[in-house]
């Protein structure tokens, strides 16, 4: 079992245990887009919205659990954006890989 998987199984461990809303992983995608999964460190106190918002121009909003969202887009930079009624709450970028499709985000109170 690598790295990603056994931090994905605690998480889900943590997040039953807390009684967090546990959202699977992304199933695959069409038309050359790749599904991803971003997991919240420190899980949030209620469910919110991200946006991804692709330098290809691809744009993508929908709604996200306590603990992670799933989201499909194309490899390649992006920025990442949480929201909470209505409000930018933390932004983040990284970089989309067909290697590496659960990512980890620190993100800030």
């Amino acid at each position: 079992m690598n790295g990603i998987a056994r931090r994905a199984l605690a998480w889900l461990a943590l997040a039953s245990a807390a009684g967090c809303e546990v959202q699977p992983p992304a199933p695959p995608a069409a038309d050359g887009l790749l599904a991803y999964t971003v997991w919240f460190e420190p899980p949030l106190t209620a469910a919110g919205e991200v946006s991804v918002a692709h330098e290809s121009g691809y744009a993508w909003r929908g709604r996200a659990s306590a603990s992670s969202v799933g989201f499909e887009a194309p490899t390649g930079p992006c920025t990442l954006t949480l929201w909470r009624r209505g409000a930018r709450v933390a932004e983040t970028t990284l970089t989309l890989s067909a290697d590496l499709r659960e990512r980890q985000w620190r993100w800030e109170r």
